[in-house]
């Protein structure tokens, strides 16, 4: 299995024939038998984020070739206006306001974007972002406009950066991940005892 399906590994010939590169995550299936329960366990770190398979995320560990037809599928899926989506319904419409410079751009006026849409990066992340200048410069790097989207030069700058860092307990993250998890999806306890101790 490649473990790793995204479109900078499909590459496309001129005769247009689909061949998969970066092979630096495949690994070969073991073989089982029917009744055998010593199926063979894979690390759960793997695949480019926006292509894990479900089972993937919640950390199964003995998957197999599914993960990258999933994979193959969300490449399939993609588009720009997707995309765009997915970009308004966490930082808001694009619109005069929030991108003054939007109206001039030559696809503008070719999608149908959503007009109602308000701001949601606080709201949605406050569970998994509890520091307040972590969150702030999420917000500054996340501004749709790129006119007044923070720099480089100042985010290095950015208070987030000049606060201590105090080693976290990692059972406390395990465990905050769970209720997460939890509140999102549903029981998962045995989830989490998995969690906090692998």
């Amino acid at each position: 299995m490649h473990r790793d399906i995204k479109p900078a590994n499909l590459l496309l010939t001129k005769k247009g024939e689909l061949k998969i590169g970066d092979f630096g995550l495949a690994r070969l299936l073991k073989e089982t038998l029917p009744n055998d329960d010593t199926s063979a366990m894979y690390t759960s770190r793997v695949v480019t984020l926006w292509y894990r398979a479900p089972e993937v995320l919640l950390l199964q560990r003995n998957y197999g070739t599914a993960l990258d037809m999933w994979a193959a599928g969300c490449v399939m899926g993609e588009s720009e206006i997707n995309q765009l989506d997915l970009i308004t319904s966490l930082c808001g419409s694009i619109n005069s306001e929030s991108y003054p410079d939007s109206e001039n751009l030559s696809a503008f006026a070719s999608f149908r974007l959503p007009r109602d849409r308000t701001r949601k990066i606080s709201r949605r992340y406050k569970r998994f972002v509890k520091d307040d200048k972590a969150m702030d410069l999420i917000e500054q790097l996340l501004t749709l406009d790129p006119n007044s989207r923070i720099s480089a030069t100042a985010s290095l700058s950015h208070q987030f950066f000049e606060a201590e860092l105090i080693p976290c307990d990692l059972a406390d993250v395990g465990l905050r991940f769970c209720q997460a998890m939890e509140a999102t999806s549903g029981n998962s306890s045995s989830f989490g005892a998995y969690y906090i101790t692998y």
